[in-house]
């Protein structure tokens, strides 16, 4: 349960659109693509074409237009609103999409959250194609955190639908290191664990890739069948498989001296005795999250195949016209969170898709399937 004052970790997708097609993409990303008379936008449960585009301007911002008028994104005008609702409240926000810095007016945002809750409280990820966008690099002096995924050395990315996906987010992370030093931002490479990456031999390839870049850090997930992943069945591995995996990157760390290694919190009740006596689970008890609508719900994998919430019950507020304070003092937040230890340990979003037909009540149960 969450408590007076204490600080609040939010992710805040953005938005939604993307120059990637991911089969795994946790928020169903909208997949922007030009074509010879404008470009086209598809997601799950959209699609638009665009015709009178007359290629003058970034595509992603007469991309983003077309969203704010079918009321399928925010303006820049609700996204200040949003973070108007959310000032005076002990927050830090990783910024997420999409692509954050494919739409100019982005900066707009970051910016303002930096002058609000300090550059130090304010994260960003993306991937290589936002880091290669006009203005990337403003973005740095308002951040404390850069984020991007890097999972494969592999040329044909199985993960990610689109070959070259890993390799555009490094290479594009190596052109701006310096500024990023410069700036004193924090570095963090984000590695969902798989069948294809949690072997050895290949975990200890991607560490010395990141060793070479100079990655101050390395956050391990869990794969979870959220978003897309609901119905591309993607395979997940054993207790033993992610023990295994993590223990060779602690391993790494401690041989090399190289970026520091955390864990997901699904996955820190598989070391007990290493993490003591406090549930890991941070779902109601220290993160929330923001969708691209505006939407609180309560967690930054409560997302069904459409990148809407898995269950309506997960949405406990709206920042375009509701104080954080009030969402965070509301009956549902109370009520939720004076539950959160009955499956102590476990993955809630886990044990909720085990469980969907109990709704809300699934989030509680003792089901998570790596912990039981």
């Amino acid at each position: 349960m969450f408590k007076e004052g204490q600080k609040i970790g939010m992710i805040w997708t953005l938005d939604r659109e993307c120059g990637w097609n991911c089969q795994h993409c946790c928020v169903d990303a909208y997949s922007i693509r030009r074509n010879k008379q404008g470009f086209n936008i598809t997601s799950n449960d959209f699609s638009l074409d665009v015709n009178s585009w007359q290629n003058t301007g970034q595509v992603y911002d007469a991309a983003h237009s077309a969203l704010v008028e079918h009321g399928k994104a925010l303006s820049l005008e609700q996204k200040l609103q949003v973070l108007k609702n959310i000032q005076n409240c002990n927050v830090e926000i990783g910024f997420s999409g999409g692509d954050i810095p494919l739409i100019t007016e982005n900066i707009e945002v970051i910016k303002k959250a930096s002058e609000m809750f300090g550059r130090e409280n304010v994260g960003l990820a993306v991937t290589g194609l936002g880091m290669r966008s006009p203005g990337f690099l403003d973005y740095l002096q308002y951040i404390g955190q850069l984020e991007f995924t890097f999972d494969s050395l592999d040329r044909i990315d199985v993960n990610h639908r689109q070959n070259g996906y890993n390799k555009s987010n490094l290479s594009g992370f190596r052109r701006e290191i310096e500024v990023c030093r410069k700036f004193g931002v924090v570095t963090q490479a984000l590695i969902p664990l798989s069948p294809s990456n949690f072997e050895s031999s290949t975990i200890d390839k991607i560490y010395q890739e990141l060793i070479n870049s100079d990655v101050d850090q390395v956050y391990l997930m869990r794969t979870l069948p959220v978003g897309r992943a609901i119905k591309s069945k993607v395979s997940l591995l054993t207790a033993n498989q992610y023990r295994s995996a993590i223990e060779r990157f602690w391993h790494l760390q401690v041989k090399t001296n190289g970026p520091k290694v955390g864990i997901m919190c699904a996955l820190k009740n598989l070391f007990p005795d290493q993490y003591g006596n406090k549930n890991p689970c941070t779902l109601l008890q220290t993160t929330l999250d923001i969708t691209n609508m505006g939407k609180v719900i309560l967690d930054a994998f409560g997302y069904n195949t459409n990148g809407g919430a898995l269950d309506n019950e997960f949405i406990v507020g709206d920042l375009k016209d509701t104080k954080l304070k009030n969402i965070l003092g509301g009956k549902a937040i109370k009520q939720l969170g004076s539950r959160v230890n009955e499956n102590f340990g476990h993955c809630k979003i886990a044990a909720y898709l085990s469980n969907p037909e109990k709704g809300l009540d699934g989030l509680f149960a003792k089901s998570d399937p790596l912990y039981i």
